[in-house]
């Protein structure tokens, strides 16, 4: 990896920048935030109260975060919290974001997903000081009819179920400012559009690391994929897989080039792996049971038509061609080291070592590859 700008004009860039996060104690937040605190940026983080139990967020111990506990649909007090702080960027990650629970709560999901976006967006676009702003919304936007091909920015939004259609009109909220009053006023915004994220401290009900955790620990509880203690996989879905500091190298290259050249680099932006680790989902859930030196066929199940009760695409295809050439930015980990990182990191955290050490030494270790990669 040769082009595009480095770790240290990153850090050049952020340090002493008000940097806004909202769901700044999720998982890509809490990586995030332990990102912006490396490079002396100046963080506002806005979330609810902690969203799981683990807690990534918490372990980490970050000091110099100013934390708000604030809904994004709340438009008041999140507008006096913006105009207060007075951020230089903005990086909107609040959401519901888990694609199962948003049958169980539609309107919720829509309300937090769409409106909240564009109560974010209102206010930022009101402070005079936000110069960018990226909405990380997912892949699973597109309008997906089941072909094996990569979607890319142009191709039509859509989808099936509630989560998905609500990143939709996130996307469209997003071009509504961006068109109206962003751009016209000198100021940046883009989406941002990764394939599923991955990596230590995703504790995230329903996701399939959580999932094999449980099976792995013993846990037992109503999780939608369990059946007799195993984990039920869909079989022949496919996923494009991303390692969580990849996907957040994307968002701060991006965040750069926004605040730096709105004109050309306001737009969608998809962060896709590398082909060869567009993998099945029962690919990875075997690849991550033989890291921890199991049989798969003692934690996984065939998930049965009749017991699968929610629409998901079964597959799922990024072309990040776009990002590659005008960004620069590609992804460090391929599928192996990926999931060795991700068991690592996990393995840490159940023989009770000290995780804010082990991330922080985790991201240490990323910059160091990411320095290496350009020699």
């Amino acid at each position: 990896m040769k082009n595009g700008i480095t770790s240290g004009q990153i850090e050049r860039f952020y340090k002493n920048k008000k940097v806004l996060i909202t769901g700044h104690s999720g998982f890509k937040g809490s990586w995030l935030c332990l990102w912006m605190e490396k490079v002396g940026a100046d963080v506002v983080g806005i979330s609810l109260d902690p969203p799981s139990n683990p807690y990534h967020y918490s372990m980490l111990r970050i000091k110099g975060v100013m934390n708000y506990r604030c809904d994004v649909r709340d438009y008041e007090k999140l507008n006096k919290i913006i105009q207060d702080e007075k951020p230089d960027i903005v990086f909107h990650m609040a959401a519901q974001p888990v694609l199962i629970h948003s049958y169980d709560i539609p309107l919720e999901t829509y309300s937090i997903n769409a409106i909240g976006t564009a109560n974010v967006l209102d206010s930022a676009y009101r402070t005079g000081t936000v110069k960018a702003f990226i909405n990380v919304t997912t892949d699973k936007v597109y309008e997906n009819d089941g072909k094996i091909l990569a979607y890319k920015e142009t191709d039509n939004l859509g989808s099936h179920d509630p989560y998905s259609t609500s990143k939709a009109c996130s996307e469209l909220i997003t071009k509504g400012y961006r068109d109206s009053f962003y751009l016209p006023n000198g100021i940046g915004l883009s989406s941002a559009r990764a394939g599923n994220t991955l990596g230590g401290g995703a504790w995230g009900r329903g996701t399939i690391v959580t999932n094999l955790l449980k099976s792995i620990k013993g846990g037992t509880d109503s999780d939608y994929f369990f059946s007799e203690g195993k984990v039920s996989i869909r079989e022949g879905a496919i996923r494009p897989w991303l390692y969580v500091l990849d996907v957040l190298r994307g968002y701060l290259i991006l965040g750069y080039h926004t605040y730096k050249d709105p004109n050309r680099y306001s737009d969608a932006w998809n962060f896709g792996p590398n082909y060869n680790t567009v993998k099945t989902v029962r690919e990875f859930a075997e690849k991550f049971l033989s890291a921890y030196g199991l049989d798969h066929k003692d934690y996984l199940i065939s998930l049965k038509k009749k017991d699968d009760k929610w629409h998901e695409d079964r597959i799922l295809i990024l072309d990040s061609i776009k990002a590659r050439i005008n960004l620069g930015w590609e992804p460090l980990f391929d599928f192996d080291r990926m999931i060795s990182e991700i068991a690592k990191w996990y393995e840490s955290y159940y023989a009770n070592e000290d995780m804010a050490q082990y991330s922080r030494k985790a991201l240490d270790r990323y910059l160091e590859l990411e320095a290496e990669s350009r020699e």
